[in-house]
């Protein structure tokens, strides 16, 4: 047999004089075709258990371990330390050094690196970890480094807790206390978020509606401005709405009529109290018209705004007796006019209280002249101007006088108007 040699115990040797196994090989061993391989056997005649390195025509080199159980790839035999490189693309010889790419190593202490040829852990991987799902819980002392914003992490080494709120900065996630009830919390990106006490100047933006109990302005002010008010009592000029009025609430009477005096001496009647040129008139209490009729009360006029308007009254007729009593007079809505006077000191009758639009009590008779009448009460307006103008003219009512010139006693003046504007913001 050239080129073998068999030893006395049976060893078949090739390349070698000294086999020390049934055959050993001092060179290369190939097959010359696909689907040769070289194998070895578990149970002999049966291929059950067969393991085998082969060149498959359809997916090419194959290690296959045929052991149905436990199988093993070793690293080492002799001396510890031995490890294990999976290199791809390789284009040099099989005994030639790798020339390939490192896929992955597996180290004599186990360790696994992917990309990674000294992985300090149990597995290491020197790119992107693509997974569908993982499994068990990571516990903070089994990780380290910290998962960027872009990655779904927090960019952050700090442990979150429980009940505070997490607020990104751009490139990491600052951590805000535990609020209360009574805090909310402030701050924005460029900062860790505090909580604070509420403020209505820092925190509270826009206008609150009327209809939902706010003011519906964003003037500042603490409280909604209270209403004022402007009383007029007497002459005549131009009122002035203060800036800002929303409404106007205009109360006026007009003045009250004079009594007539004892003996048929007429006083004379009341002036009206207006507002505004052509829209509100409380006129006048009437004078006497004849001779133990009292004087007719005022009426007023809305020139067509909201509210109403209440008669003045009349003045009280006197009698016919001579030394009776002079007539009341005419009342309105703050009261009674002025009384009739009796034939006793002082013997005149009593004028109506200043503004008050009251009619003037009737003056007593004597030597045989019958007393006076009361004069009429001025009529009293009651309006609401919701956008007043800028300004409106008005005239406060005066009072008429007492008649003179009678034989009998003076009767009682009528009291001066009034106009009152209250005014709502």
């Amino acid at each position: 047999m050239r080129g073998a040699c068999v030893a006395v115990n049976g060893n078949v040797g090739i390349g070698t004089t000294t086999p020390g196994a049934p055959l050993e090989v001092a060179g290369n061993v190939r097959t010359t075709a696909a689907g040769q391989s070289l194998g070895a056997r578990y149970t002999a005649g049966s291929d059950n258990y067969l393991s085998s390195i082969v060149w498959n025509g359809s997916v090419g080199g194959v290690l296959e371990l045929g052991n149905n159980g436990l199988n093993e790839i070793r690293a080492g035999r002799t001396t510890a330390g031995g490890l294990l490189r999976f290199v791809v693309n390789n284009t040099a010889a099989d005994v030639a050094p790798s020339d390939g790419v490192e896929a992955m190593r597996i180290l004599a202490n186990g360790n696994v690196g992917i990309g990674a040829t000294s992985p300090s852990t149990a597995l290491q991987v020197g790119g992107t970890v693509t997974a569908t799902a993982f499994n068990g819980a990571l516990a903070a002392s089994n990780v380290t480094g910290t998962l960027p914003i872009t990655s779904g992490g927090t960019n952050s080494a700090t442990a979150l807790s429980g009940s505070s709120l997490m607020v990104s900065n751009g490139a990491a996630i600052v951590q805000g206390a535990a609020g209360t009830a009574t805090t909310v919390l402030h701050g924005n990106a460029s900062g860790a978020p505090a909580y604070s006490a509420v403020s209505l100047t820092q925190d509270v933006s826009g206008v609150l509606p009327v209809a939902n109990g706010g003011t519906g302005t964003s003037t500042g002010s603490a409280l909604p401005t209270l209403p004022t008010r402007t009383v007029l009592t007497s002459g005549s000029s131009t009122y002035t709405t203060p800036a800002g009025c929303r409404q106007i609430h205009v109360r006026m009477v007009g003045g009250g009529a004079g009594a007539s005096s004892g003996g048929y001496a007429n006083g004379s009647a009341g002036t009206a109290s207006t507002f505004g040129t052509s829209l509100l008139v409380a006129g006048g209490g009437q004078a006497v018209l004849a001779a133990l009729y009292g004087g007719p009360g005022g009426t007023g006029s809305l020139g067509g705004a909201s509210g109403y308007t209440i008669r003045g009254g009349d003045g009280q007729g006197a009698s016919d007796a001579y030394y009776a009593s002079g007539g009341q007079g005419g009342s309105t809505v703050l009261g009674p006019g002025g009384a009739g006077q009796s034939y006793n000191p002082p013997y005149y009758g009593t004028s109506a209280p200043p503004n008050s639009g009251g009619g003037g009590g009737g003056g007593t008779g004597n030597n045989g002249n019958v007393p006076g009448s009361g004069g009429g009460g001025g009529a009293y307006v009651d309006v609401i101007i919701n956008s007043p103008a800028a300004s409106y003219a008005y005239v406060v009512g005066a009072g008429g006088a007492h008649g003179t010139g009678g034989t009998g006693w003076y009767g009682g003046d009528g009291g001066s108007g009034f106009i009152i504007v209250e005014e709502s913001y």
